[in-house]
């Protein structure tokens, strides 16, 4: 009986080995699975991660999490956990806990590892990490705008009055401006921004979007956001001006906006302090037009204290690609400091970047492409320095500004690629100086990036040339104008020769914005339902669980940091970042 028992037992275990899985030989430890190894315990403010290192034989993990060093106040019991980590959100602030878990099998609950037990404190909440909006970088990239400002909507295309675009910007107070309109707004004269804690949302607006043309647009406040408008001024009135410009100002974040046909520069900014411009198109300034001094075609000045230009496309112009400089023949340029990075040059013709006078500039990762227009003899320049030699009495008379140059790329030239500084800036000089020697060289050159504060993510030159023809521009909707460069850069080609006949307006070098078609003509969309007239659409405020009918734009609802429109607004163009 004894014998038959033995046996019965024997084949019962026998045939349950065979159906399920093998049993092991039992560890030191005391269990049949072997314990979690590895657990990892990773904390962040109120939120916690936990990892660890599977067992095969194991179906998977229990997991408990008690308040306090102890295992007395449980606060959490998992079900089988199948994969190797779990994760914890919102738990108290500064409080010890303690984990317990332990692996299992479900067919044989007997079969376990021990219960391994890990304590560990929760940090202060986590401080949302609040930008112009989500995308801005550079040095202006946590200024405000208009945030928490009343809500402004642009209703007609017209030039003044109630419901226009320039109505809403000499209105005083924080402010945020959004559109109800699509076109082209024809201004009858200067378009000066004169109040500043301003956000200009081009996104806004239903269709095509919003372009500015026929005079010049200034911006003269601080605290400024402008994103995706078009500037392009042309030649129509014969006035002289940039497309859109803005001098010994603070704060200002230009983005996704879209700069051409201008008599002056396109787009220069300088002497001013905490400033971005990115993701923006600066392309065909107008050579032979209303300039009373004659020939231009200049595409920017740049410059500014804390001053960032990256991911922009500056193509189709004869010569300031960019001019870098300050106020003229002040001590600003001593202590500023001028960040480009991952830019696009394309077709400059007579001169790429050259000045720079006592300035202190990085010039970093950018990508230069020669075009039709470029003379052989500036092909491989990447800046050509210049030192202010006009006034004896001025504080920077005979200065070199310092530079660090590293990273840049000229298409089809692996000289100037494998060493940026000896055969794109060293030898770039202007003739007049003759040849400097090796110390004058060394005190230009910088051996390290002046600090940025890490506030660009930077790509390599070829990353960001695929980038920015992608995402650059007033893009949320290309225009014509905007596609058509895009290809002439992509192709190595353009569009047309200058009207004039001058032989310098040629090979894309244009002397009217007639010479490529003129202004599109940018069409109007649907006006999404707005209820309780507050910026944010109903659709949007119900599908985000606000209410359609209660004007709350400056609430925070969806965000600790952000009012309700801004992440509206943002949630509109967040793909072209």
């Amino acid at each position: 009986m004894m014998k038959l028992s033995t046996v019965l037992l024997l084949t019962t275990v026998g045939m349950y080995a065979a159906c399920s899985k093998s049993i092991v030989q039992q560890p030191n430890n005391g269990g049949v699975l072997a314990d979690p190894s590895n657990l990892n315990v990773q904390v962040e403010g109120t939120k916690v991660n936990f990892s660890w290192t599977k067992d095969p034989l194991a179906d998977g993990y229990f997991l408990q999490l008690a308040e306090g060093t102890s295992f007395g106040k449980v606060v959490y019991s998992s079900d089988t956990i199948q994969n190797e980590q779990y994760a914890f959100a919102d738990l108290k602030p500064k409080t010890d806990y303690t984990l317990r878990i332990r692996a299992i099998d479900q067919d044989n609950p007997a079969f376990t590892s021990r219960s391994i037990y890990k304590s560990f404190q929760t940090g202060a909440v986590a401080v949302e990490q609040v930008y112009a909006f989500p995308g801005a970088e550079g040095f202006a990239r946590q200024i405000t705008g208009g945030r928490g400002g009343k809500v402004i909507k642009v209703t007609n295309l017209q030039d003044s009055g109630p419901g226009s675009l320039r109505d809403a910007l000499n209105q005083t107070g924080p402010r945020i401006v959004v559109f109800e309109v699509s076109g082209n707004i024809t201004l009858k004269s200067n378009l000066d921004i004169k109040n500043g804690d301003l956000t200009i949302a081009g996104q806004s607006a239903p269709g095509d979007g919003i372009c500015l043309q026929d005079y010049p647009v200034s911006i003269k406040a601080d605290n400024i956001v402008i994103r995706f408008l078009r500037f392009r001024m042309g030649d129509r009135q014969q006035v002289e001006g940039d497309a859109v410009g803005g001098f010994e100002r603070k704060n200002i974040l230009v983005d996704h906006c879209s700069m051409s046909w201008s008599t002056d520069e396109c787009a220069s900014f300088y002497n001013n302090e905490n400033f971005t411009m990115q993701w923006c198109i600066i392309a065909e300034s107008l050579r032979l037009s209303a300039h009373a001094k004659g020939a231009h075609g200049y595409g920017a000045i740049w410059g500014g204290k804390k001053a960032t230009f990256h991911h922009n496309l500056i193509a189709h112009h004869d010569s300031r690609n960019p001019r870098l400089g300050e106020r003229e023949g002040t001590s600003y340029a001593l202590t500023d400091l001028v960040d480009i990075r991952n830019n696009v040059f394309y077709n400059w013709a007579s001169n790429s970047g050259y000045g720079g006078e006592a300035m202190n500039v990085n010039m970093v990762n950018n990508y230069y492409k020669p075009g039709p227009a470029t003379r052989s003899g500036v092909r491989g320049r990447i800046v050509s320095i210049d030192k202010y030699e006009k006034n004896e009495a001025s504080p920077i008379y005979n200065v070199w500004g310092k530079f660090y140059v590293h990273g840049n790329v000229i298409e089809g030239n692996e000289q100037v690629n494998a060493d940026n500084w000896s055969y794109g800036v060293a030898n770039q000089f202007n003739a007049k100086y003759g040849i400097l020697d090796q110390a004058t060289l060394s005190a230009i050159r910088l051996s390290a990036a002046l600090p940025i504060e890490d506030n660009v993510e930077t790509e390599l030159a070829e990353q960001a040339y695929q980038a920015v023809l992608e995402k650059v521009g007033a893009s949320l909707v290309r225009d014509d104008a905007d596609v058509r460069i895009i290809n002439t850069v992509k192709n190595g080609n353009f569009t047309a020769d200058g009207s004039s006949g001058d032989e310098r307006s040629r090979n894309g070098i244009i002397d009217s914005q007639d010479d490529v078609g003129g202004w599109p003509q940018l069409k109007q969309g649907t006006i999404p339902k707005d209820s309780d007239e507050d910026g944010m659409p109903d659709a949007w405020e119900i599908a985000n669980k606000l209410d359609p009918t209660k004007a709350n734009a400056n609430g925070r609802d969806l965000s600790k940091g952000y009012d309700n429109i801004e992440v509206y607004l943002n949630s509109l163009v967040k793909h072209l970042y």
